[in-house]
């Protein structure tokens, strides 16, 4: 409904929040998302400011989990849970997808 606020909804190929019975952290939400998408989680590039983001989306077997440290978390958190890859811009990004 948010997304439909914005006028950004249509943008989104994918969109899952609180109504479903699963929420983040658990990795059936990528799971879920990669059904839907058609695509298998290892095709997934996810990128999260959280440290339980990241963890969720290694646990839900992602090509890549790219910590942001513009967002929520520090990088010292970020770092604590292992990400592939840190990003300190959007831009960065660019170098870390196919």
């Amino acid at each position: 409904k948010k997304l439909d606020r914005l006028g950004i909804a249509q943008h989104f190929s994918v969109i899952l929040g609180g109504e479903h019975h699963v929420t983040k952290p658990n990795p059936e939400v990528i799971r879920q998302c990669a059904e839907r998408l058609g695509v298998d989680p290892s095709e997934i590039v996810f990128v999260g400011d959280m440290d339980k983001e990241i963890s969720m989306a290694k646990r839900a077997g992602v090509k890549r989990a790219i910590a942001s440290i513009y967002g929520f978390h520090s990088k010292r958190r970020l770092l604590a849970v292992e990400p592939d890859a840190l990003i300190s811009s959007p831009l960065e990004l660019l170098k870390h997808v196919e």
